[in-house]
């Protein structure tokens, strides 16, 4: 990687780390929501950041996990409900005497319509301000740390604080252990 550019040396971190195709990635990919970087896979994936380009992994306290990343499979539970309206459809079909092969092209409509649902939840959630992108890898890279949050006057609740807390707590103790393993 001599002579490559910040933005492509951390652009082919981003595309081994996560199996993203190296040509899909610009300074505006989402980690979360283009990559869908989640849960325990994004504490690796900033540990592994953090020891690559020598950013300081005390800085990565400054990020908040749980609101980028939420928790491990939020993604996934969208086939349960894909799946459900299936078997919805199934059994209503059935209810009315129509056979299997009948009720299922009944069920492609239903299936249309939760994935409709559940792309406009994610959407709903998603906050482009907020979320982390390529860029804010390369600046990170680039300063050596992650960047502290702007000042917004608003306190963190109790379960705001708690949360960070303990995520912050087990990002260290995994920081902990890559390194020990590192020493071995």
């Amino acid at each position: 990687m001599e002579g490559a550019s910040l933005f492509e040396q951390v652009s082919q971190f981003v595309s081994k780390e996560t199996a993203y195709p190296l040509r899909d990635i610009s300074l505006e990919t989402s980690l979360t929501h283009d990559i869908r970087l989640a849960g325990d896979d994004a504490d690796d994936f900033f540990i592994a950041f953090a020891e690559k380009f020598n950013v300081d992994p005390d800085s990565l306290r400054y990020i908040d996990f749980v609101m980028h990343f939420g928790h491990e499979g939020e993604f996934m539970w969208s086939g349960c409900v894909v799946a459900s309206g299936i078997l919805i459809t199934l059994l209503v079909g059935s209810a009315f005497g129509l056979s299997f092969w009948l009720s299922g092209p009944l069920a492609l409509p239903i299936i249309c319509l939760c994935f409709y649902l559940i792309t406009k939840m994610m959407s709903a959630k998603r906050n482009d301000g907020d979320d982390i992108t390529v860029a804010d890898l390369v600046r990170a890279a680039e300063m050596g740390q992650w960047p502290p949050p702007p000042v917004t006057g608003r306190e963190l609740t109790p379960e705001e604080r708690k949360r960070a807390v303990l995520r912050w707590k087990s990002l260290q103790q995994k920081l902990i252990r890559a390194k020990d393993r590192e020493s071995q």
